[in-house]
C-alpha cells in the first residue's frame, strides 16, 4: 500500500529535495534491478522456470515503483512552477471556493459569517 505524505521545504532547497527523493528511488530501483540480472545470469534460475518468473516479476514491480516515485517528482516540480507562475494548483483552488461559501439553515453565507453569527 502506497501512503501519501505532506511536508514542507524552504523553497531554496526545494530542488535539492527532489534531487534526494529521486536519488533514493533511483538507488532502490538499481538495487533490485542488478539482483534481478545477477539472478538471470545465474544459471540455477535459467534452469528453473519459477526462479525466473520470479525474478522477472521483481523487476517489473520495481519498474512500477520507480515509475510512480519518478510521476510523483514531476508533479512535484510541475505544482513549483505553477507557483513560479503565479497559478494556483487546481485542487487548491477548488479547496479554497469550497471554505468560501456555507449553506446551511439560514441559507448560503460566506463561512465566516456563518461562524459568527
Amino acid at each position: 500500500m502506497r501512503l501519501n505524505i505532506r511536508y514542507s521545504v524552504e523553497e531554496k532547497d526545494l530542488l535539492n529535495e527532489v534531487h534526494i527523493l529521486f536519488s533514493k528511488s533511483h538507488e532502490t530501483f538499481n538495487r533490485t534491478k542488478d539482483l534481478v540480472i545477477r539472478q538471470m545470469l545465474h544459471n540455477t534460475t535459467l534452469k528453473e522456470h519459477n526462479k525466473m518468473f520470479n525474478s522477472i516479476d521483481e523487476l517489473r514491480k520495481a519498474m512500477l515503483t520507480f515509475d510512480t516515485s519518478l510521476s510523483e517528482i514531476m508533479a512535484i516540480l510541475e505544482g513549483y512552477d505553477s507557483y513560479k507562475r503565479g497559478e494556483l494548483p487546481q485542487q487548491l483552488q477548488q479547496e479554497l471556493e469550497d471554505e468560501s461559501d456555507f449553506c446551511g439553515e439560514e441559507g448560503c453565507k460566506v463561512k465566516e459569517e456563518y461562524e459568527e453569527g
